[in-house]
């Protein structure tokens, strides 16, 4: 009895656990010195390796400024390894472009970006937009951890903050693993 009172007490503290996982910490962008080492040796791999020519295709481009391109590291797929996530904005939307790339030893792999959610029915086009402004931190948060988990946060598609200060952002969390991508949330 006492056996059965135990797996069901930790079965409904995982579960109390799992849907009261609030606390998210933001996954920041990597240094300067970290960007530069990445990118440096994911362009001489480019130079020798033709499976990386999709990285070019998609528009991964020669020499962006540092800040305009940034590099996360994390886990964004949810796989148990770190993925090298590069991020640009672009156009007057300033819709977001995601280059990531995998690594074993030295060598890193084009993996392109987040496959769409199912909700999203039609064929052409990004399914998402900018990463998401946070207006009360003054910062992106486009990369946030919590309960053993990386989540994506994007606004809203068609939402766009830089050009007028008084647009309500919105925001839409999603979580990338076993190759889909879901979206779990929206304020």
């Amino acid at each position: 009895m006492k056996c059965i009172f135990f797996i069901l007490t930790f079965v409904t503290t995982q579960l109390s656990f799992a849907q009261n996982c609030d606390h998210l910490k933001t996954i920041l962008p990597e240094s300067t010195k970290n960007y530069l080492v990445v990118y440096k040796a994911i362009k001489k791999q480019m130079l020798h390796d033709p499976k990386l020519e999709n990285a070019i295709e998609h528009g991964f481009y020669d020499e962006p400024e540092v800040n305009s391109f940034p590099l996360y590291i994390a886990d964004v797929n949810n796989d148990g390894k770190k993925e090298y996530i590069f991020t640009r904005s672009d156009g007057t939307g300033s819709y977001v472009s995601l280059f990531i790339f995998s690594k074993q030893g030295n060598k890193f792999h084009y993996i392109g970006e987040p496959p769409k959610p199912a909700i999203y029915k039609y064929k052409d086009g990004g399914w998402f937009s900018s990463e998401y402004y946070n207006k009360k931190a003054g910062q992106i948060q486009f990369l946030v951890r919590g309960c053993s988990k990386v989540y994506m946060q994007f606004q809203s598609v068609f939402e766009n903050y830089r050009f007028d200060p008084n647009t309500k952002i919105t925001m839409e969390r999603y979580l990338w693993k076993n190759g889909a991508t879901t979206k779990v949330w929206s304020n």
